[in-house]
């Protein structure tokens, strides 16, 4: 909605398209929305968002679990309808899901796909200002509202040679025999101190997995 090209490339937003990233220019009452949007993780508008299986660049309904990319950065899944109002995320729904198996647990998260996840930065700025953000929604049965809603933040910490992901909130163990799964989330590139404060969205794209780990 409001993004503008920066003349320059960070370190870490190395998959810039034509020579530069997209960065929003907050001032104001732009600083406030952003604002705003932090407090929308995991918020009702999320799981009323309508998906379709052919997708957009906000987000798609998928009957297979797997990897779902974002096709680009500037997802944004918001509507003039305040009831179904998801800003500045990308939505992947799962549905068709197999029954429970007692040797293996169904996981759902997200994480970074422009170009790395946050254990492969390399700079220690570009660790400590990238963040994920994530809400999870599970519908138990067939109802019109998610059962549980889970959130959680992902960030980086460098320990002087790497960067280690630090993981704050929830999210589901297992969500095999659930009727239906949906993961909401961003990444952000953040400058200044605190990320909810003052962000900086750049073109990094988000994935999220729904895949089968052996217990």
């Amino acid at each position: 909605m409001f993004l503008a090209i920066a003349a320059v490339c960070s370190a870490f937003a190395v998959g810039c398209t034509e020579g530069a990233p997209y960065e929003s220019s907050i001032e104001g009452e732009q600083d406030e929305v952003f604002g705003e949007a932090q407090q929308a993780l995991g918020e009702a508008g999320c799981a009323k968002y309508t998906l379709t299986s052919t997708g957009t660049k906000h987000g798609i309904t998928r009957s297979t679990v797997g990897v779902q990319t974002s096709p680009d950065w500037t997802y944004d899944a918001s509507t003039s309808d305040s009831t179904t109002t998801c800003p500045y995320q990308y939505i992947v729904e799962y549905t068709n899901i197999a029954p429970a198996q007692p040797d293996a647990r169904l996981r759902v998260w997200a994480s970074l796909a422009s170009p790395w996840d946050i254990d492969d930065i390399e700079t220690e700025d570009d660790c400590e200002r990238v963040e994920v953000e994530t809400g999870i929604y599970v519908w138990n049965t067939n109802t019109t509202n998610p059962s549980t809603t889970y959130t959680n933040i992902q960030t980086g910490s460098w320990d002087g040679t790497s960067c280690n992901r630090v993981f704050s909130g929830t999210e589901p163990f297992d969500v095999a025999g659930k009727h239906k799964v949906r993961v909401a989330a961003r990444a952000r590139y953040c400058l200044g101190v605190g990320c909810p404060s003052t962000p900086l969205t750049t073109n990094l794209r988000v994935r999220t997995e729904a895949v089968w780990l052996s217990d």
